[in-house]
């Protein structure tokens, strides 16, 4: 996976959306209300939420790469 793909997950209203803002291999991911550390073995990313339209929410959430599937919308 890389920066600008667009990914799904599972969350508890469903199947959310979002664009791979950022990936981290180092640390915490910056900027979103969750703690989500990425290492070289497991990373993580910073994703923009994107409505239903496709359209960037601007909503910023963190996540494992191992739990993202990538998608077309």
């Amino acid at each position: 996976m890389k920066t600008g793909q667009k990914v799904s997950w599972n969350s508890s209203g469903g199947t959310a959306r979002g664009i791979i803002r950022e990936i981290v291999r180092d640390g915490n991911v910056s900027g979103i209300p969750v703690k989500i550390t990425g290492s070289q073995q497991e990373p993580a990313a910073r994703i923009e939420t994107v409505a239903d339209e496709g359209q960037p929410t601007g909503t910023m959430v963190g996540h494992k790469l191992s739990t993202l599937r990538t998608t077309q919308y």
